[in-house]
Protein backbone atom coordinates (compact mmCIF):
# COMPACT_ATOMS: atom_id res chain seq x y z
CA UNK A 1 0.00 0.00 0.00
CA UNK A 2 1.32 3.82 -1.17
CA UNK A 3 1.87 5.91 2.12
CA UNK A 4 2.23 9.37 0.76
CA UNK A 5 4.75 10.31 3.73
CA UNK A 6 6.08 7.20 3.68
CA UNK A 7 9.75 8.15 2.53
CA UNK A 8 9.88 10.83 5.93
CA UNK A 9 8.59 8.70 8.48
CA UNK A 10 9.62 5.54 10.59
CA UNK A 11 8.03 2.22 8.70
CA UNK A 12 5.45 1.44 11.33
CA UNK A 13 3.64 4.21 12.60
CA UNK A 14 2.00 3.24 16.07
CA UNK A 15 -2.16 4.73 15.72
CA UNK A 16 -3.34 6.93 12.88
CA UNK A 17 -4.81 9.78 12.92
CA UNK A 18 -8.49 9.36 14.44
CA UNK A 19 -11.28 11.51 16.15
CA UNK A 20 -11.23 10.20 19.47
CA UNK A 21 -8.56 8.73 21.75
CA UNK A 22 -6.08 8.30 22.14
CA UNK A 23 -4.79 10.68 20.35
CA UNK A 24 -6.20 14.01 18.00
CA UNK A 25 -5.22 16.04 15.23
CA UNK A 26 -7.58 18.61 13.84
CA UNK A 27 -6.00 20.95 10.83
CA UNK A 28 -8.15 23.74 9.35
CA UNK A 29 -6.66 22.87 5.43
CA UNK A 30 -8.02 21.12 2.41
CA UNK A 31 -5.37 18.47 1.04
CA UNK A 32 -4.18 20.61 -1.76
CA UNK A 33 -3.34 24.22 -0.63
CA UNK A 34 -2.07 27.19 -2.23
CA UNK A 35 1.17 29.12 -0.85
CA UNK A 36 -1.51 32.23 0.05
CA UNK A 37 -3.50 29.84 2.39
CA UNK A 38 -0.77 28.58 3.90
CA UNK A 39 1.22 31.14 4.26
CA UNK A 40 0.58 31.39 7.88
CA UNK A 41 0.89 28.80 10.41
CA UNK A 42 -2.33 26.50 11.01
CA UNK A 43 -4.31 25.94 14.15
CA UNK A 44 -3.16 23.02 15.20
CA UNK A 45 -4.66 21.25 18.49
CA UNK A 46 -3.12 17.82 19.79
CA UNK A 47 -5.16 16.50 22.48
CA UNK A 48 -4.16 12.68 24.34
CA UNK A 49 -4.47 10.77 26.82
CA UNK A 50 -2.43 11.16 30.21
CA UNK A 51 -1.74 14.16 31.88
CA UNK A 52 2.00 14.31 32.10
CA UNK A 53 2.64 13.88 28.34
CA UNK A 54 4.41 16.14 26.00
CA UNK A 55 4.27 16.17 22.36
CA UNK A 56 6.78 17.03 19.86
CA UNK A 57 5.38 18.68 16.18
CA UNK A 58 7.28 18.98 12.91
CA UNK A 59 6.27 19.55 9.51
CA UNK A 60 8.39 18.84 6.78
CA UNK A 61 8.19 18.38 3.00
CA UNK A 62 9.97 15.41 1.71
CA UNK A 63 9.93 16.93 -1.87
CA UNK A 64 11.91 19.35 -1.77
CA UNK A 65 13.19 20.87 -3.78
CA UNK A 66 11.55 18.65 -6.62
CA UNK A 67 9.54 16.08 -6.16
CA UNK A 68 11.65 14.15 -9.27
CA UNK A 69 14.68 14.68 -7.41
CA UNK A 70 14.39 15.86 -3.92
CA UNK A 71 17.87 16.38 -3.04
CA UNK A 72 16.82 18.52 0.06
CA UNK A 73 14.86 15.79 1.78
CA UNK A 74 13.68 16.17 3.84
CA UNK A 75 12.88 20.65 4.44
CA UNK A 76 12.06 21.57 7.81
CA UNK A 77 9.10 23.83 7.81
CA UNK A 78 8.04 23.64 11.67
CA UNK A 79 8.89 22.28 14.95
CA UNK A 80 7.80 22.44 17.93
CA UNK A 81 8.88 20.82 20.98
CA UNK A 82 7.93 19.99 25.22
CA UNK A 83 4.04 20.88 23.63
CA UNK A 84 2.15 20.78 26.87
CA UNK A 85 -0.54 18.16 27.43
CA UNK A 86 -3.02 20.74 26.82
CA UNK A 87 -1.55 20.83 23.29
CA UNK A 88 -0.93 24.27 23.15
CA UNK A 89 1.48 25.00 20.56
CA UNK A 90 1.69 28.59 22.01
CA UNK A 91 3.28 26.98 25.44
CA UNK A 92 5.95 24.63 23.80
CA UNK A 93 9.18 25.74 22.71
CA UNK A 94 9.37 26.68 18.88
CA UNK A 95 12.87 25.53 18.02
CA UNK A 96 12.36 26.59 14.23
CA UNK A 97 9.72 28.89 13.22
CA UNK A 98 6.89 28.31 10.92
CA UNK A 99 7.67 28.19 6.91
CA UNK A 100 4.74 28.16 4.90
CA UNK A 101 4.88 25.78 1.54
CA UNK A 102 6.77 27.55 -1.31
CA UNK A 103 7.12 24.51 -3.80
CA UNK A 104 9.66 25.76 -6.87
CA UNK A 105 8.16 22.90 -8.75
CA UNK A 106 5.35 20.78 -8.95
CA UNK A 107 2.99 19.39 -6.26
CA UNK A 108 4.70 18.98 -2.62
CA UNK A 109 3.64 16.91 0.36
CA UNK A 110 3.93 18.37 3.95
CA UNK A 111 3.73 16.32 6.45
CA UNK A 112 2.96 16.92 10.48
CA UNK A 113 4.39 14.53 12.56
CA UNK A 114 3.43 14.80 16.10
CA UNK A 115 5.10 12.55 18.59
CA UNK A 116 4.75 11.68 21.96
CA UNK A 117 8.15 12.59 25.02
CA UNK A 118 9.72 10.67 27.12
CA UNK A 119 10.57 13.51 29.01
CA UNK A 120 11.58 17.34 27.73
CA UNK A 121 13.18 17.35 24.87
CA UNK A 122 16.32 19.65 24.50
CA UNK A 123 17.65 21.43 21.04
CA UNK A 124 21.24 22.81 22.14
CA UNK A 125 21.23 24.17 18.26
CA UNK A 126 18.68 24.81 15.82
CA UNK A 127 18.40 21.92 12.60
CA UNK A 128 19.17 23.20 9.27
CA UNK A 129 15.79 23.45 7.38
CA UNK A 130 17.82 21.55 4.27
CA UNK A 131 17.82 17.71 4.38
CA UNK A 132 16.72 17.35 7.50
CA UNK A 133 15.74 13.92 9.11
CA UNK A 134 12.31 13.29 10.92
CA UNK A 135 13.51 9.91 11.91
CA UNK A 136 17.44 10.92 12.80
CA UNK A 137 15.38 13.66 15.43
CA UNK A 138 13.33 11.06 16.38
CA UNK A 139 16.40 8.81 17.11
CA UNK A 140 18.54 11.14 19.02
CA UNK A 141 15.56 12.44 20.70
CA UNK A 142 14.23 9.07 21.91
CA UNK A 143 10.71 9.91 20.62
CA UNK A 144 10.20 6.39 18.97
CA UNK A 145 7.81 6.03 16.29
CA UNK A 146 5.17 8.83 15.68
CA UNK A 147 1.75 8.72 17.52
CA UNK A 148 -0.17 10.88 14.81
CA UNK A 149 0.53 12.15 11.33
CA UNK A 150 -1.02 13.98 8.15
CA UNK A 151 -0.76 15.74 5.38
CA UNK A 152 -1.55 18.03 2.89
CA UNK A 153 -0.15 19.19 -0.94
CA UNK A 154 0.89 22.54 -2.23
CA UNK A 155 1.20 23.36 -5.92
CA UNK A 156 4.00 25.54 -7.78
CA UNK A 157 2.20 28.34 -8.53
CA UNK A 158 1.94 29.15 -12.40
Amino acid sequence: MYHPASDSLPPRPIISICNGPPLLIQQRYYELQTEHRAKHAPEVHIKGQGSDTKYSLLLTDPDAPDPEKPVNREWLHWLVVNIPPSGDLSKGEEVVPYMGPAPPIGVHRYVFSVFRQPGNVKVSKAPSRAKFSTRGFAAEHTLGDPAAVLFFRSRAPK
